[in-house]
């Protein structure tokens, strides 16, 4: 069973064509990075899929549904992780996550919330404004925010950015979690290690296209792969 469906999907802004007729599948429970140089259209691509943007034409389907008209039940099977943190600088940790848990219907929430903030070494800092925090604690505040619902579809959009070692090697943790779960991870990010740590599959951008899409197998020369399409296109 397919999680997510692309079908000939294009956006545009203006002259500029930042996806060009994509089409693939990402199945239920399977890890999927994307993979491509900056402008390869990979958050164009998150934010359709999340339903902020919507496509010039072409569609892509979640769970069965078109992101054109996303139902609040969608919605709330899906985490993000974007550049965009979506929190609020004037509430604290906790009072942000106690927004979005309400929001998602979160039960047990406080319990939750303390939970999550533990794992992302956020939990002494509970009760401060957020707009005090530093780039790499709102990073890990997104996290926790888009991790606290249970999503069944978890997108990360260069996840990583702004963490240091000790997070990102929580955050891997927590997507080993999610795996084992069976839940449906897309993963964008430069980094080839992190394709290999995380995904089962991997497709490779440039230009707005999807070049190719490959498992992921220690056999893999990712690197020499990914250039010789990347350098190619």
């Amino acid at each position: 069973m397919n999680a997510i469906e692309v079908r000939n999907l294009v956006k545009r802004y203006g002259n500029f064509l930042a996806l060009n007729d994509v089409t693939f599948n990402v199945k239920k429970g399977e890890s999927f990075a994307l993979l491509g140089p900056n402008g390869a259209g990979k958050t164009t691509f998150v934010r359709i899929l999340s339903g902020q943007v919507k496509p010039t034409s072409g569609e892509v389907r979640v769970f069965g549904e078109n992101t054109r008209e996303f139902s609040k039940n969608v919605k709330k099977r899906l985490g993000v992780i974007s550049h965009n943190t979506f929190l609020y600088d004037d509430l604290s940790a906790w009072e942000n996550l106690g927004f979005y848990g309400k929001l998602y219907g979160v039960e047990s929430l406080d319990k939750k919330i303390k939970e999550i903030l533990s794992k992302m070494n956020l939990y002494e800092r509970a009760d401060d404004l957020v707009r005090n925090f530093s780039r790499g604690m709102k990073q890990r505040l997104a996290i926790a925010r888009a991790l606290l619902h249970s999503p069944d579809l978890v997108i990360l959009d260069e996840p990583t950015a702004g963490l240091d070692i000790q997070s990102r090697m929580e955050l891997f943790r927590l997507i080993d979690a999610i795996k084992a779960e069976n839940r449906t991870i897309v993963f964008t990010t430069h980094n080839l290690e992190e394709v290999y740590r995380v995904c089962d599959v991997v497709a490779i951008m440039n230009k707005g296209q999807v070049l190719e899409i490959t498992e992921v197998k220690e056999s893999l020369d990712l690197k020499e792969y990914y250039l010789s399409l990347v350098e190619g296109s």
